[in-house]
């Protein structure tokens, strides 16, 4: 067997190597980006998006309100000299483009964060769209480097409780509790006719035990108030895994409609509460939600209210009474004593919670002072 000549072996392996090398770098371990001007761009993130892919409604409107940086990303110089830039990025028909003006210092590099300042349509959008997220690089008025994302546009109405492990974002269901909602002003003026003096007051007494009375008349008018609306339960219960996502109910949604579920009853209890002057809670458990409310003003007492029971009737409340043990008639069941019965069970099932220390309450009032402040309406 005729043996091929060294010399051209050595030419082959060569070529071999150098091929393997190139097919690392470009595929296995790419590089960051580098521009033709010397600019290195690395760590791109957006922090509105779910899953790398999806933009939030409610959490992109509470950065924005908030002021917070919602995009950054690296730029290394890599240069001898030092160089004035323009950063920016937008999302077209979403967003307008912002820019950021930086001088970045020859052979270092800078980590630049950037707003978007959003539409108005995006409050409105009822389903998934397409869009858009363009990043890039100006000198001298002229782009020297972008770079676009495809990404999606969640509806108004969904809600995420978490975007990954240690990124709580509860909070942002404040953005559904709207005090201002039409239905809202409507709903009260009814619950107005369940009081003793016909009318709602909030937080005005000055005697803890007096107001603390009136509180509690003033919840079960506006209790009785939705009853009369015909709202009935909607069991679909919550997701609070990574990543997932929620649909909620604005409070014109949910009287419309006259359906909500137990994060929908609390949105709509909490906004009633809040346009009163009061301190709504909202109470997140395994699976479910209630609503409390403070007693008085940054009182540590509240009553709590477990909402899906606004629409049950006397049939269902006595049959759910016989399965706990208790001995319950059709006849002795009130529109009143519902009430009664639904902050038993809130009570009871908060202090469930809190036992088992597996309970997250969000604090509408606290919300506002962080500024994250009602984003949609009907």
């Amino acid at each position: 067997m005729k043996k091929t000549p060294l010399k051209i072996l050595l030419p082959l392996m060569l070529l071999i190597i150098i091929g393997m090398i190139t097919v690392y770098a470009l595929y296995i371990n790419p590089k960051e980006e580098v521009t033709e001007t010397g600019l290195k761009i690395d760590n791109v993130s957006f922090d509105l998006l779910n899953n790398d892919e999806e933009l939030i409604p409610a959490v992109a409107y509470a950065l924005f309100m908030k002021g917070d940086p919602m995009i950054s990303y690296t730029v290394t110089n890599n240069t001898k000299t030092d160089k004035n830039l323009v950063v920016g990025c937008e999302i077209p028909g979403w967003a307008n483009s912002f820019e950021s003006s930086i001088t970045l210092k020859k052979e270092s590099s800078q980590n630049v964060e950037l707003k978007l300042s959003f539409f108005d349509k995006l409050k409105q959008n009822n389903e998934i769209s397409d869009a858009q997220i363009n990043y890039y690089i100006k000198e001298g008025g002229t782009k020297i480097w972008n770079q676009s994302k495809s990404i999606k546009i969640a509806a108004k109405g969904t809600m995420i409780w978490s975007k990954e492990e240690d990124d709580d974002c509860a909070d942002y269901i404040a953005s559904f509790v709207n005090p201002n909602d039409v239905k809202v002003e409507e709903v009260l003026s009814n619950a107005k006719e369940y009081t003793e003096k016909r009318h709602l007051i909030g937080y005005q007494l000055y005697d803890a035990a007096a107001q603390a009375k009136e509180t509690t008349a003033e919840a079960k008018a506006i209790f009785l108030a939705l009853r009369q609306y015909g709202i009935s339960y909607v069991n679909s219960p919550l997701s609070f895994s990574v990543g997932s996502t929620q649909r909620v109910r604005t409070p014109f949604e949910s009287v419309r409609d006259r359906s909500a579920n137990c994060i929908d009853g609390a949105v709509l209890f909490a906004s009633m509460f809040e346009n009163l002057g009061m301190e709504p809670l909202i109470v997140l458990g395994p699976g479910h939600a209630i609503v409390g409310l403070r007693l008085s003003p940054n009182s540590s007492q509240a009553i709590f209210i477990e909402t899906t029971m606004v629409g049950l009737d006397a049939e269902t409340v006595a049959q759910e009474a016989v399965e706990d043990g208790e001995e319950l008639a059709e006849s002795d069941i009130t529109p009143e004593n519902l009430f009664e019965r639904a902050c038993k069970t809130g009570r009871e099932t908060y202090q469930a919670w809190k036992d088992e220390d597996n309970l997250r309450i969000v604090d509408i009032k606290m919300c506002r002072q962080q500024k994250i402040y009602p984003a949609f309406t009907n």
